[in-house]
């Protein structure tokens, strides 16, 4: 392709002439373009890639920090539960020790349970005079106690009742029997005083002496009164004994249930392992790999788009191809320029007193370019460069909005990691002792319970959060440096642009010389027949600017302020808004100013345009009604210097319908016809 270009641009003046069009066309509408689509892509690249890069910092100092959160709380959690730990790691040995300790309490209570729940007391034999005890005492009494009291067989038996009323019984029977002891050992003393006193006393006073000791019928006497009521355990025993009697069986069958077949199980529920939880690493985790699949949505679509933005400098070359073809095939083309043929033109004219063009009438400098004056713009290319100006601004207020997001962003995690560093060295000793006097069972229980609690730990820890702490990516000067550069320099094209895209003419007319002077000619044709109708074409431009200038009055408050109260608001008039214009050309009042001097009618002139109507007001001479207009679209219709020829009636009964003729031939017949 290289190799087809070059051969072209050697042979052909057609390729060289769109090569060099290139070069000016990078500083026209299609090369500002690519320039602006390069700032685009400068600001992707730039803030939307910083801020991309800054959310993932953001992330991980999210992840970072949790994690380290959940260290901190996992270690101060294992300080505080490290005896519950040793606890459970040691219950087993310590089941059985209270499982020892129980076996000595059912010992205890062994007795207590015999002496309440035996059935038959001591009794004595009247006859003998002897004391006779049960011995067939069950030696497995609380077994069967409290058997009794979980069947519902011994319900009744061991009612609270039932057991308050046998063992006021059994108390009854006891103290009866000590009575009852005492009649016995007191006939037995009696007795043997008797035996005692015969031995030792002659046959002659065993009868006189002895005799006394005989009457034993006295340990029958109650002297210390009735026997029922002495033997009365009511007083004695409480009240509430029955109850609290099976209350005490029933917590200890309670207590002693399956005792043998205690087992410790214990498992340790982590919610990391609970499927409906996530731990904190899986949940920095997921962020950081949802972020990262957005991440590269993003960057994939970034990089299409500066793929696409590549594709702009296309646009240049059709741009050149384009116009080259318009230059070439339509003569009006572009053709607004007054050249020095147009203007030695206009001086052969002059010499041979014919109407002449030169000096232009002020509604033609508008439209035309003359190119001894470069930096002139026309009312066209003025506005075009107000709108281009406009839109560009729209694209540096999002760039701007994009750097200040990311200027705040990293202003933002800059401040937090200067201000949010934290270093802190922790040690000592964490101690807990349990100390449990006594000798007792509940003693022992404690002392075998809580000794696990006992702990001693030295506590030795440093922690920083600097590697949780943000490293914001910051942008560049050079790259604020080259962003400006490029805003200045397409703001400069943007001014510029029409200046420099005359420079095409100058180039398609040094290739093409011939056709430049045809289209020189044909512009100098055009503006005759233009001069000729020049009233009939500034009423034209009149009839459409005064229709304007009825909506103007309604909806400037500037103007009519300072129309309606002159004295008062006259100072408006240093405002663009608050100045009239011309009805013809529009352009703004200055001192030169005419207004018609028919105060009922008050239309303003410029002083050119003033003098081209013979200083006759056109709405005063009632060539321009003052009506309302509403058809608005018949006056829409711009004014151009490049009509299409058939329109217009040539000198001299030049036909341009003929089919036989080319457009070379029509405008050598035109420049004939004219010169003659």
């Amino acid at each position: 392709m290289i190799l087809c270009v070059s051969c072209g641009f050697v042979f052909t003046d057609s390729v060289k002439c769109v090569v060099y069009l290139i070069f000016i066309a990078l500083m026209g509408k299609s090369g500002r373009g690519y320039l602006r689509a390069l700032c685009f892509a400068f600001v992707i690249a730039g803030p939307i890639e910083n801020l991309s890069t800054n959310a993932g910092e953001i992330v991980r100092v999210y992840s970072c920090s949790k994690m380290l959160a959940l260290n901190l709380t996992r270690t101060r959690f294992d300080l505080m539960t490290k005896p519950f730990q040793n606890t459970l790691v040691h219950m087993k040995d310590d089941i059985r020790e209270v499982q020892k300790t129980f076996g000595e309490f059912r010992n205890v209570t062994k007795a207590l349970h015999k002496e309440v729940m035996e059935d038959d007391p001591p009794t004595v034999d009247e006859n003998e005079g002897t004391l006779i005890t049960n011995k067939t005492l069950d030696t497995n009494i609380t077994t069967r106690t409290m058997r009794h009291i979980i069947t519902r067989e011994g319900e009744d038996r061991l009612s609270p009742e039932y057991i308050e009323e046998k063992y006021k019984n059994k108390f009854r029977k006891r103290c009866q029997m000590q009575l009852d002891s005492g009649k016995v050992r007191c006939r037995k003393a009696f007795a043997n005083s008797l035996d005692k006193c015969r031995e030792k006393m002659p046959f002659i006073l065993k009868t006189l002496i002895c005799w006394p000791l005989k009457i034993d019928f006295i340990c029958k006497i109650n002297i210390l009164g009735n026997p029922e009521k002495i033997c009365d355990p009511s007083d004695a025993i409480p009240a509430d004994f029955g109850q609290s009697y099976v209350n005490l069986v029933q917590n200890e069958s309670k207590l002693y249930q399956e005792n043998s077949d205690v087992k410790v199980h214990y498992a340790i529920s982590s919610p990391e392992s609970m499927p409906e939880f996530q731990s904190a690493k899986e949940t920095a985790k997921s962020v950081a790999k949802e972020f990262n699949m957005r991440k590269k949505v993003f960057d994939s679509i970034l990089k299409i788009m500066e793929q696409l933005l590549a594709f702009m400098l296309f646009r240049v070359l059709l741009a050149c191809i384009t116009y080259h073809k318009n230059y070439n095939n339509k003569i009006d083309h572009d053709n607004i320029y007054v050249t020095e043929y147009f203007k030695r033109i206009d001086y052969e004219r002059k010499q041979k007193g014919k109407l002449s063009l030169l000096p232009l009438k002020k509604f033609e400098r508008t439209k035309l370019i003359d190119v001894d004056n470069v930096w002139q713009r026309t009312m066209e290319e003025s506005r075009a460069v107000a709108f281009h100006l406009l839109q560009f601004a729209l694209e540096i207020i999002a760039a701007m909005f994009f750097l200040f997001l990311d200027y705040v962003i990293v202003t933002v995690l800059l401040v937090i990691r200067k201000n949010s560093e934290i270093t802190f060295v922790q040690e000592g000793e964490h101690t807990i002792k349990f100390a449990i006097h006594g000798s007792g069972l509940i003693a022992r229980l404690l002392r075998t319970t809580m000794r696990n609690f006992n702990m001693h730990e030295r506590v030795s820890t440093y922690m920083t959060n600097e590697p949780c702490l943000p490293k914001p990516n910051v942008l560049e000067r050079g790259f604020y440096t080259k962003l400006l550069a490029l805003y200045i320099l397409v703001i400069f094209l943007i001014y510029q642009s029409s200046t420099f895209l005359r420079m095409r003419r100058l180039i398609c007319g040094y290739f093409y010389r011939k056709r430049e002077k045809r289209r020189i000619i044909y512009l100098y044709n055009c503006l005759l027949r233009q001069r000729r109708s020049a009233k009939e074409s500034m009423l034209k431009q009149a009839k459409l600017n005064f229709a304007n200038r009825k909506i103007r009055l309604r909806a400037n408050i500037l103007l009519k302020l300072r129309l309606r109260w002159p004295n008062s608001f006259n100072w408006l008039r240093r405002l663009n808004a608050g100045r009239r214009k011309c009805v013809i050309c529009e352009g703004l009042e200055n001192d030169n100013f005419v207004i018609c001097p028919n105060r009922d009618c008050g239309v303003s002139y410029c002083d050119e345009c003033w003098k081209d109507m013979e200083n006759e007001c056109l709405v005063c001479s009632e060539m321009l009604s003052v009506d309302i207009i509403l058809n608005f679209s018949d006056f829409y219709e711009e004014f151009s210097f490049v009509a299409n020829p058939s329109r217009y009636h040539l000198p001299y009964n030049v036909s341009v319908k003929s089919n036989n003729k080319t457009p070379l031939d029509l405008i050598k017949r035109m420049e004939t016809a004219e010169h003659e």
